[in-house]
This record gives structure tokens, C-alpha cells and sequence, in this order.
């Protein structure tokens, strides 16, 4: 018989804390390959074992319980810092042990929205964008990196770059500032295969994306402008040696699960800081309700994440016109170059 001390939740926490100092990823590809597999096929359920090998059973089909508010299933990934925080109300981590796990939700509409009209918006934006001072200097930014760095790049990856098709039709340019950021970030992935392609004597350079939040008309139009959207959990699948992931504010550990599966050609990110301990605080809400904010962001830096980028040579990204937010280039060391 189990003891109660053997399956409480501080000791499940000092097992996740073991296991991971002693290098056991919370990802791994075989997870992700077999749960992209039953989604997929249709499959109806998938097992996932969580950090401490238990089994896990999810519904692949929208369960009865939330049919009237969600139309989506969709992948949780849980980064070390929410398998190690004790909730302070419950003296419990919120989601136990489970790294990955499958949740429900709903899909934003993109009422009266269509293909013509992002790429519309996309016209307009462009020229704001080949004429700002941060495609200058991200244009500038790729005369640093080696002919060798620039060669091991065959294929981009984005994630989190943005709703294209989230336009503001009340706003002065008809676009609103989360589509102009979106459909920006979505331009420098463009710009970066074409650089590319210039450097690598016209080899072309795969662009794909993955975001649910473009799903419908996002994903229709960038697949004209040459970006093949992908299904969760296929973008991390993709990455390999020979990539470039863009990752811009993502609400998902992207880092932490890249630094787990497969150290990249190179990486455009939120810039990697040492990671600082952080408590929860209380929040009033509007209607009085006191409520827990999680310390930590949704991309949160793990000591993984550190080691990674120490293997990359680093230069900050010059965004002067606020399209991107704090980011920096990781780009893997090469000790000799042709």
C-alpha cells in the first residue's frame, strides 16, 4: 500500500524537481509524434503519461460538459515552473505532473472577414514595413552571420507571430494593432527566406507557422503568400537542426519545449534572461473576487532554456518601430567557417 506522504503533492514536486536536474525532458518527440498521430487518424481518446509516468486519459472529441461553450481541442504544455509552484489557496500544483495535457476551447470568428480583404490589409502594411527602420536594420542585422551560419538555415518555423485576419475595421487604417503586428511579423518571415535565399545562391527556404489563431482565413491566406500553416503539434515536429525558429510572445513554453526536443540553426526570440524566483500575488478583480496570478509568463526561461542559448552566438534585434517587442537573435556557433 502507498503512503500518504509517497503520493502527496510536495513530494510529486521534489520527484519532478529530481528527475529534472537530472536532465529527464518534460518533452520528447515520441510523445508529440503519438499524439499528433491519434489527432490525425480521428482517434477518440489519447493516453499521455505524465512527468512521473502516470497515465492520462483525454477526450480527442469535444466532451458534453463544455459542448455549448468550446468547438476546439487543444494541446496544453506545462513548463517546469507550473509543474513547481504550490498554488497557495490549495497547497497544490494546478496541474500535477502532467507536462502535456488536452483542454477545450473556442475558436475566434472572423465575422465577415475574407482572403481578399487581409491581403488588402497585408498590401497596405507591407510598404510600412519595407520602408521602416527595423526591416533597415533587420536587413542589416543578416550581414553579420557567417556564410556557414547562414548556410545550416534550410527551413523557418514561426510561432505565436500574430491573428492576420484579426482586422479592426473601426480603426484610421482599417487594420488595428494587433492584425499590423501580426501581418508585420508574418512579413519578416518573408524577409528572412528571401535574405536567405540570396546568401544560399537561390536555394529557397521553406516558411511554415503554427498558431490556431489563424485557423480558417488566416491559415487561407497565408498559404497564398507562401507559408504553410501547421496543426499543433506539427510546427515543434518540424524543427530540426537545420532550422530557424521565430517565437514572438507565444502563450505556450516554446523555448522549453524547442530546448528539449531539437537545438536549432537558430532562433529569433523573446531575449533569454537568467530566471528570477517569482511569487504569486493576489489580484482584486472588478466585481471584488480576489484571485491568484501565476508568477511566471506563458514562455517562461528554465535553466534548459539558459544552457541552450549559451551555445549560440547573440545579437540583440533593433525593432525601432515596436512591432516585435524585446527580441534577440541565437545563432549556433560554428568554430570554422568557409
Amino acid at each position: 500500500m502507498t503512503s500518504p506522504d509517497e503520493t502527496s503533492p510536495d513530494n510529486d514536486l521534489q520527484k519532478t524537481l529530481k528527475l529534472y536536474s537530472e536532465g529527464k525532458p518534460l518533452f520528447t518527440r515520441a510523445v508529440l509524434e503519438d499524439l499528433d498521430h491519434h489527432l490525425e487518424k480521428g482517434e477518440k481518446k489519447v493516453m499521455i503519461r505524465d512527468y512521473l509516468n502516470k497515465e492520462h486519459i483525454y477526450d480527442l472529441e469535444i466532451p458534453d460538459w463544455c459542448a455549448d461553450s468550446a468547438d476546439t481541442v487543444r494541446i496544453k504544455y506545462n513548463g517546469i515552473e507550473t509543474l513547481t509552484n504550490l498554488h497557495p489557496d490549495e497547497d497544490r500544483v494546478s496541474w500535477g505532473t502532467r507536462t502535456m495535457m488536452i483542454t477545450y476551447g473556442s475558436q475566434y470568428k472572423y465575422n465577415d472577414i475574407t482572403v481578399e480583404k487581409v491581403r488588402a490589409a497585408f498590401e497596405r502594411q507591407r510598404g510600412a514595413w519595407k520602408q521602416s527602420k527595423t526591416c533597415k536594420h533587420f536587413t542589416q542585422q543578416f550581414e553579420g552571420f557567417t556564410p556557414g551560419q547562414v548556410a545550416a538555415i534550410t527551413k523557418i518555423v514561426g510561432f505565436a507571430l500574430g491573428p492576420v485576419a484579426y482586422l479592426d475595421v473601426r480603426s484610421a487604417d482599417g487594420i488595428g494593432p494587433s492584425a499590423t503586428n501580426a501581418l508585420t511579423q508574418h512579413m519578416a518571415l518573408l524577409t528572412i527566406a528571401e535574405i536567405l535565399k540570396q546568401r544560399n545562391g537561390g536555394r529557397k527556404v521553406k516558411c511554415y507557422t503554427q498558431d490556431p489563431v489563424n485557423k480558417g482565413v488566416g491559415n487561407e491566406f497565408l498559404k497564398t503568400i507562401g507559408i504553410t500553416s501547421l496543426d499543433d503539434p506539427k510546427g515543434f515536429l518540424e524543427v530540426d537542426d537545420k532550422t530557424l525558429v521565430v517565437s514572438i510572445h507565444p502563450n505556450v513554453p516554446v523555448r522549453q519545449v524547442i530546448a528539449d526536443l531539437q537545438y536549432p540553426a537558430a532562433m529569433l526570440w523573446n531575449t533569454v534572461e537568467e530566471p528570477v524566483k517569482r511569487e504569486w500575488e493576489q489580484k482584486t478583480m472588478d466585481d471584488g473576487d480576489v484571485t491568484w496570478i501565476f508568477p511566471y509568463s506563458t514562455d517562461p526561461v528554465s535553466s534548459r532554456v539558459v544552457r541552450m542559448a549559451e551555445q549560440y552566438d547573440q545579437l540583440p534585434f533593433d525593432d525601432a518601430d515596436d512591432w516585435f517587442g524585446k527580441l534577440t537573435w541565437y545563432v549556433r556557433k560554428h568554430k570554422k567557417d568557409a
